[in-house]
């Protein structure tokens, strides 16, 4: 039987996922980065009407797995994509499909009135964050669908292992999920260095939370909370407090450690990395 933790090769050559595990986890935290993902499959370059370059811009959160890296050395579990989020988006629900990319008869239990897939970022997402149309033509339902079953269920079946290793050894556990952000939203600068989301105060503890925002605070960062990213799919997927599971979502404010638009590091990455690091250890010894 296979593991579930061993990750699939997409098109025979690129690990899906890669896990950090510690050899002994020490406490309820577990992390995951499903939008890092850095490798474009083969079969996508061919159907792109946008260069990989825009796409990592755009839709990426690039080094989000670097800056966390730190968490191995924690012994915090911490599951990260290698595929790019243009070929699935791994924090999205399967069922939204947006049919504006695609072409044949959608599933029954298809999800196309959602908010995401209305803004044309749904599990296949069909354009960037600028507006721009990420493919050349719609894609077949059939090739969307193994996608779906190649990609975005081999991880979600990783991520809930994960959780129910965790619970089942610590009575509980707290998923951070790791993202980062540009400087502007809908064309509004956003002034928080980070971003902790909740989903309004329904995915995690208060306490958890505002352990966390108090821990960037006393660091420096200007911090705001579900505003305006409050968490995607795994944040409302996956929590559930009143059993035992929390799940919160960091949003980084890329002008922190990325030079203007480029995908370089700036010279700050090293200091952020350290300071992530020290707040998540001190994280660890209150939760």
């Amino acid at each position: 039987m296979a593991n579930v933790l061993d990750p699939p090769l997409i098109e025979g050559d690129i690990p899906l996922f890669k896990i950090a595990l510690p050899d002994l986890q020490t406490g309820p935290i577990i992390a995951a980065s499903p939008h890092s993902g850095q490798a474009f499959p083969s079969s996508l370059q061919p159907l792109l009407a946008v260069s990989e370059s825009d796409i990592r811009q755009q839709m990426e959160d690039i080094y989000v797995d670097q800056l966390f890296e730190s968490m191995q050395d924690l012994e915090i579990p911490f599951i990260t994509s290698n595929i790019t989020r243009a070929y699935v988006d791994l924090n999205r629900a399967s069922d939204e499909l947006d049919p504006e990319i695609i072409t044949g008869e959608l599933p029954s239990n298809t999800n196309t009135q959602s908010t995401r897939v209305q803004a044309g970022h749904g599990v296949i997402p069909r354009r960037l964050n600028n507006g721009k149309n990420i493919y050349k033509n719609q894609l077949p339902v059939e090739a969307v669908i193994q996608r779906i079953e190649n990609c975005h269920r081999p991880y979600h079946a990783a991520v809930t292992e994960l959780i129910h290793r965790t619970q089942k050894r610590f009575g509980k556990c707290i998923l951070i999920d790791c993202h980062s952000m540009a400087s502007c939203y809908s064309d509004v600068e956003i002034s928080a260095d980070i971003v902790l989301g909740d989903n309004f105060g329904t995915s995690c503890d208060l306490a958890t939370i505002q352990t966390l925002f108090q821990l960037f605070e006393e660091a420096g960062f200007k911090v705001a909370r579900n505003e305006p990213f409050a968490g995607g799919y795994t944040t409302q997927h996956y929590a559930n407090p009143e059993k035992g599971v929390q799940v919160l979502q960091i949003e980084i404010n890329r002008r922190l450690y990325i030079e203007g638009e480029t995908l370089h590091k700036s010279e700050q990455f090293s200091k952020l990395q350290t300071q992530i690091k020290q707040i998540l250890q001190q994280l660890t010894t209150i939760l």
